[in-house]
């Protein structure tokens, strides 16, 4: 149940960059098609005490545990995986380092095939 709701939930941020009508919540907006490089220049490029780091492409909210995607990678960061991910935010929707823990994965693709720096992540309609 679990993963069908986090799958779902991935579906309706990514088709709401689909259509012409507004989004219903504040969720970030992209046109199509759009692409994004992994490295250093994503706006939310943040490292972890534990060696792990997040790119993060769309990060929803603002102060708080918030929900995100883009890239991540847990110790060397010689490879990542396009994740979902929940991170602490601050109120200037900045992600922050949490008192407690590190940022948690809840979805990734082709965690058998990471990527590397470098990468490109291309949103298109199709």
């Amino acid at each position: 149940m679990r993963a069908t709701w986090i799958c779902y939930y991935c579906f309706l941020i990514l088709n709401c960059y689909s259509t012409t009508a507004q989004p219903p919540f504040d969720y970030p907006t992209a046109n199509l098609s759009t692409t994004w490089t992994n490295n250093e220049s994503l706006p939310e490029s943040f490292k972890f005490i534990d060696g792990s780091r997040v790119r993060a492409v769309f990060l929803r909210g603002s102060f708080g545990p918030k929900f995100a995607c883009g890239f991540y990678c847990n110790g060397t960061c010689t490879s990542y995986l396009f994740s979902v991910f929940i991170v602490q935010t601050n109120s200037a929707s900045r992600i922050v380092q949490p008192v407690i823990g590190f940022p948690r994965v809840v979805w990734s693709a082709n965690r058998d095939h990471p990527v590397s720096d470098g990468a490109i992540l291309n949103l298109t309609s199709t």
